[in-house]
C-alpha cells in the first residue's frame, strides 16, 4: 500500500472544480453549482493544471472541453470523489460504526439462499446496512465500489481473499406432472425425460450420466438457461428435468412442486466463494458479514 503524502495529492477543491466543470462543460455553470465566482473556479483549474503539469481542459467559445489527458484523469478522479463522498456520508451517518456494506451476489444464490436468511443478519448486526446487487462473473471490487462478492468459480482470483461458502452439488429434479404417474427406477429412465440445461455447466448432464455409469442412449438436446433460478422455474413448470442444488429445490420438494429423482449428484469444480480485498478483512462490516455467512453455512452443514 502506498503511504499517503502530499507530493501527488492535489487539493480536493481543485479536483471538484475540475470534475464539475468537465461535467457541465462550462465554468459559469460550475461556478453556479459550487456557489463560487467564475474567477475562483478558473483559478482552481489553473492550480490543478499547474500541479499536474498538463493541460486538462480547453476553453472554447462554446464552452469547456477536456483534453485527451483530461478525459482519462476525469474518469479516475470522478470515482475517487464519489468514493470519498460515500465514505464521508457513511461515517457521519453511523458515527464510525460498521455502516453500510456493498455486496454483489450471483442471482440464484441471492434469491434462494441469502435473502431468506438476511433477517437473521439484520437482527445480529442492526448497525450494518447491506446494499445488494446481483451479477454473474468475477467483479472488480474496487472499480465497482464493492466490499464483498459471492461468486461461482473453480479458482478464485489470487488478488482477492476468499472463503469457500459451499459446493454446487446438483441432483436431478422435475415436476410430478412430468412423470405422469411413472416410477423411475434407473438413470436410463431419467435419460428418457426432457432434459433442461444450464449455460454455466453446458456438459453437466453428460458428466452426470458418465460419472454414474450410464453413458449411452441419453439425449443431451434441450433448452438452455443462463442462471440456475431460470432452470428451477422451468422444472417447476413441468418443462423438463433439471440438475439443481438442494438449496434451490428443498422447499419446492417439501411443497410437492418438485420430485428428487436420484441421490446421484453432479459435482462441478465450481463452488460458491466469498471474495474480499485482503487488506480490508479487519473492516467491521466485512468481518461481521464473513463471520455470519460462514457460521450460517456451517450450521446447515453445507
Amino acid at each position: 500500500m502506498k503511504r499517503i503524502g502530499r507530493r501527488h495529492l492535489p487539493a480536493i477543491s481543485n479536483l471538484v472544480a475540475f470534475a464539475t466543470t468537465a461535467r457541465l462543460g462550462s465554468i459559469t455553470l460550475a461556478a453556479r453549482e459550487m456557489s463560487l465566482t467564475q474567477s475562483a473556479v478558473s483559478k482552481q483549474l489553473s492550480e490543478l493544471e499547474s500541479f499536474v503539469g498538463l493541460k486538462l481542459v480547453e476553453r472554447t467559445p462554446s464552452g469547456v472541453v477536456t483534453t485527451v489527458a483530461g478525459k482519462e484523469y476525469l474518469r479516475r478522479v470522478t470515482r475517487i470523489i464519489d468514493d470519498l463522498d460515500d465514505a464521508t456520508a457513511d461515517l457521519m451517518a453511523t458515527r464510525g460504526e460498521a455502516g453500510s456494506l456493498n455486496l454483489s451476489v450471483v442471482p440464484s444464490f441471492a434469491s434462494f439462499w441469502l435473502l431468506p436468511r438476511l433477517s437473521d443478519f439484520a437482527k445480529a448486526h442492526p448497525d450494518i446496512t447491506l446494499n445488494i446487487t446481483t451479477r454473474t462473473g468475477i467483479p472488480d471490487l474496487n472499480e465497482e465500489g464493492l466490499d464483498v462478492a459471492i461468486v461461482t468459480n473453480a479458482n478464485p482470483p489470487a488478488r482477492y481473499g476468499s472463503d469457500l461458502v459451499m459446493g454446487l452439488e446438483s441432483y436431478p429434479v422435475c415436476a410430478p406432472s412430468l412423470l405422469a404417474g411413472r416410477e423411475l427406477t434407473s438413470l436410463a429412465d431419467i435419460a428418457e425425460l426432457p432434459l433442461l440445461h444450464q449455460s454455466l455447466f453446458p456438459e453437466a448432464w453428460g458428466e452426470f450420466f458418465r460419472a454414474h455409469g450410464h453413458d449411452k442412449g441419453h439425449n443431451l438436446v434441450g433448452p438452455r438457461y443462463s442462471i440456475l433460478s431460470l432452470g428451477f422455474q422451468a422444472a417447476v413448470s413441468g418443462l423438463g428435468c433439471a440438475l439443481l442444488p438442494d438449496y434451490l429445490t428443498e422447499q419446492a420438494i417439501e411443497q410437492g412442486q418438485l420430485v428428487k429423482l436420484s441421490e446421484f449428484c453432479f459435482r462441478p469444480q465450481q463452488c460458491y466463494y466469498l471474495l474480499y480485498s485482503p487488506d480490508r478483512t479487519g473492516a467491521p462490516g466485512i468481518a461481521a458479514f464473513r463471520g455470519w455467512l460462514l457460521e450460517s453455512v456451517a450450521f446447515q452443514g453445507l
